[in-house]
């Protein structure tokens, strides 16, 4: 069991202990996901149920889209939420159209989910900067959690980008080196998690 896992297995049951003091209680959305997400990486990854991989992997994707998407509606004082809704719409239908038409995993449609989530959580940063009241970063748990996935949505947005590109397929080194980082990415990202889930639970304005 690789250490990204064992963080996430950790993260995943900090936030089922604490699913009760969570505030506010859409971030619930946050430990159905990290649930789905240990579900889906025991069944692939550590009892290696490799047959079937991409298809749980593409199918936990578009539920992951969801959870994300409507969690970042949430969360931000969008004055047209349906506009946003609307978003969520075409993002799964675009997943559904590339899945069946083109073979391995839903880049395309998956990028424009990371782009997205990129810019709603810097519209989170800007509107934060805007609030009168004082805030204190080190325990704003949406501001971890967020930054969590701005994170990890970047560089996975440039992964998808660069396993399209046919040289840098072949590039070994250059693979090998990425999932390295990827790897690291995967640490930071659910570290984050855990301490916006702890700070959510623990810390009031």
């Amino acid at each position: 069991m690789n250490t990204g896992i064992l963080i996430l297995y950790i993260t995943t049951a900090a936030g089922l202990i604490l699913i009760k003091k969570i505030r506010p209680a859409y971030f619930i959305l946050i430990v159905l996901l990290l649930l789905l997400t240990s579900l889906n990486e025991t069944w692939v990854t550590v009892w290696k149920h490799q047959k079937n991989a991409l298809l749980f992997y593409n199918i936990f994707s578009l539920v992951e889209m969801v959870l994300w998407s409507l969690l970042l509606v949430y969360n931000n004082e969008y004055r047209k939420k349906w506009v946003h809704f609307l978003i969520i719409i075409a993002l799964l239908i675009g997943s559904f159209i590339e899945i069946r038409l083109r073979p391995g995993f839903h880049s395309y449609t998956y990028r424009a989910f990371s782009i997205y989530g990129i810019i709603s959580c810097l519209v989170y940063y800007y509107q934060l900067t805007e609030v009168r009241r004082e805030e204190v970063i080190m325990f704003n748990g949406r501001f971890w959690i967020l930054t969590g996935l701005l994170l990890f949505q970047f560089v996975f947005a440039f992964y998808l980008t660069a396993l399209d590109l046919p040289e840098f397929r072949a590039a070994v080194d250059a693979l090998y080196a990425f999932r390295v980082i990827f790897n690291i990415i995967n640490i930071a990202y659910y570290l984050l998690l855990l301490y916006g889930i702890l700070c959510l639970s623990f810390y009031r304005r």
